[in-house]
């Protein structure tokens, strides 16, 4: 059985979203573009959650990503979403 989460998905040029998507691997890589980088949140109001982001986004020049970018406090390039981090076992 497949099972699906919740996940709140940022992208470069657009607005955020709430959006369900298998919890796997493939499909947070699928997300982002390639492969993935976990970045903690500069919050205390939600400590369970951490951004996932494309590990090598800078190397292919993915563009900024301004709404990511200011939730965590450094330069966030192409899409990113966050996730409980519960979710990534």
């Amino acid at each position: 059985m497949v099972k699906m989460i919740k996940v709140l998905r940022i992208p470069f040029n657009g607005k955020p979203e709430t959006i369900q998507i298998e919890k796997n691997l493939e499909s947070y890589q699928g997300l982002v573009g390639g492969m993935i980088e976990l970045v903690y949140l500069n919050s205390n109001e939600d400590p369970e959650s951490i951004m996932v982001v494309n590990e090598e986004g800078l190397i292919h020049n993915l563009l900024f990503n301004p709404i990511a970018s200011e939730i965590v406090g450094r330069r966030i390039v192409g899409n990113a979403f966050i996730i409980n981090q519960n979710d990534l076992d």
